[in-house]
């Protein structure tokens, strides 16, 4: 091999070394930058219980007796046995806005809602969900609610709306549950 030959395949080797510590001085430089607007935008996403409206009659119901009516909508889905239903099953709209509203009137009031074994209770695909996942996931409900329920409709309209998943009514459950620890 000639000198020239040594030479060049240095400066193309040195070009290689100094071009991938560019590359990663610039990966690295980036980081924190890239986590703080990963972090605006989950608080941009972020939709506050306060600012739910709900329809005029769950508003006006008590404190206590949201607690009665969500205990009972929680026996019913005990009754039903998502724990051990395929996962395609928990896809299904079963759940109307009537108890979606009740269970979201709840979590507007603060109150938690004790359930003494999860695991005996949620599908196993819900039980390793982290805090934060758990909180993207409730924000999600919050805003489909939000921009598909017509607040001003009567409870018996409201009971005809079958547009809630067995996964969407185990999220809030499970979200009722665990967000006072928080």
């Amino acid at each position: 091999m000639s000198v020239q030959m040594i030479l060049v395949l240095s400066v193309v080797f040195i070009s290689i070394i100094i071009a991938v510590l560019i590359y990663i001085l610039l990966i690295k430089g980036q980081g924190p930058q890239e986590v703080k607007k990963v972090q605006k935008d989950v608080e941009k996403r972020k939709f506050h219980i306060a600012s739910l409206d709900l329809p005029a009659s769950i508003e006006k119901i008590k404190a206590a007796d949201i607690l009665i009516a969500c205990k009972r909508i929680y026996d019913v889905f005990v009754t039903l046995d998502y724990q051990n239903k395929q996962s395609a099953h928990l896809e299904a709209n079963e759940w109307h806005t009537w108890q979606m509203s009740l269970l979201l009137k709840l979590y507007k009031y603060n109150r938690d809602f004790f359930i003494p074994e999860p695991k005996k209770i949620f599908h196993e695909e819900f039980l390793n969900i982290s805090d934060d996942g758990l909180i993207i996931l409730i924000n999600e409900i919050l805003r489909k609610y939000d921009s598909i329920v017509k607040i001003s409709q009567t409870k018996d309209a409201l009971c005809t709306e079958i547009k809630w998943s067995a996964r969407e009514i185990s999220i809030v459950f499970l979200f009722l549950s665990r967000y006072k620890d928080q």
